[in-house]
């Protein structure tokens, strides 16, 4: 049968595409998954009235290991609903992968997704973004440099840096823009390679997708200082800024 991927988009679902409507309604089972991309105002409720459909919300463990999914799929019309781009996280890829094994046909509805909904939110051209990095908690003895060395190589590129938080929550609480400024400081501090520091300039943006995102630009210190609406956060370390890119940042500047 058919397994269909259909992204929400951000925020809160209600950037489900006319399309991936009308593809969740022809399904027979309707699964979500909402941890790969926090939605903070997320409606299921909604969704589920749009689409005619009841949504088994999953676990994180039933996506990754994917057994009910596939088995249904096998048989009926499934579709997972996904918050963001569905392609843009790894473990629905895989996912993908695993039921085109199986001979099951897959179908994708694309949606919005952070990686270019937050460069338009900050006024900045796609084309100028080198890689993105991702800032996880400190664990223990887990601090990678990972993140850094790359932001290290965009910055001497001339390229902006997506920074993406991490999700998993930490004491209860997903990370914040001020928590993962406070990280990249102390990356610079093992790494001194001079590429951030608090005086370094950046984009923090929240609530993006909605109809009221909210962007700042100022001083790295400043940023960690500022009152952001609720998680989840995204970061723009920016690198040359054409001048109309600049005209942007300077409305949302804070400093």
């Amino acid at each position: 049968m058919t397994l269909k991927f259909i992204g929400l988009g951000l925020h809160d679902g209600r950037g489900i595409s006319m399309r991936g409507i009308e593809e969740a309604r022809k399904c027979d089972v309707v699964y979500a998954e909402f941890y790969t991309t926090p939605m903070p105002e997320l409606d299921v409720e909604w969704i589920q009235g749009v689409i005619g459909r009841k949504i088994k919300v999953l676990k994180r463990e039933d996506v990754e290991e994917g057994k009910c999914i596939i088995r249904d799929a096998m048989e009926r019309d499934v579709a997972l609903l996904v918050g963001g781009d569905p392609m843009a996280a790894t473990t629905h890829l895989s996912l993908r992968i695993e039921a085109m094994k199986r001979g099951i046909k897959t179908v994708v509805v694309h949606s919005e997704s952070i990686f270019t909904a937050a460069a338009s939110a900050a006024g900045l051209q796609h084309y100028k973004f080198g890689r993105t990095i991702t800032i996880p908690w400190v664990r223990d003895n887990y601090f990678p440099m990972s993140p850094y060395d790359m932001l290290a190589r965009n910055r001497a590129e001339g390229k902006h840096t997506l920074v993406l938080l991490d999700t998993e929550p930490k004491d209860g609480q997903i990370m914040r823009a001020c928590d993962a400024v406070e990280i990249l400081l102390m990356m610079e501090e093992a790494g001194r390679k001079g590429v951030f520091s608090k005086d370094t300039r950046i984009f923090a943006l929240a609530r993006v997708g909605s109809t009221e995102p909210f962007v700042i630009f100022g001083r790295a210190e400043r940023i960690m200082e500022a009152s952001m609406p609720e998680p989840p956060h995204t970061i723009i370390v920016p690198g040359e800024m054409h001048f109309m890119e600049e005209e942007f940042a300077n409305l949302v500047a804070i400093d």
